[in-house]
């Protein structure tokens, strides 16, 4: 069934098969499944990476974790010098 655009739902005729086709009012409305696939897959990744953001708010940022190596390194050699 081939689907052409026109204003409403009136069924038309082909003009290649000569049979009646239903008409899709507006093409905008083929981006309906492409968005509720979207919106399906968003919630799929959150939930898959939960137990990762989970895991990680005990961790501290990079920064921080670097400047304590920093000092405890500094430490170090203040003790051997």
């Amino acid at each position: 069934m081939l689907l052409q655009w026109h204003e409403g739902w009136e069924p038309q005729r082909s003009s290649i098969t000569g049979r009646r086709q239903e008409v899709m009012p507006h093409p905008a409305w083929m981006l309906v499944p492409w968005g509720m696939f979207a919106v399906g897959a968003a919630i799929k990744f959150w939930r898959l990476t939960s137990p990762f953001r989970r895991q990680r708010t005990g961790i501290p940022n990079s920064t921080e974790h670097s400047r304590q190596t920093l000092e405890r390194i500094w430490e170090r050699d203040q003790q051997t010098a």
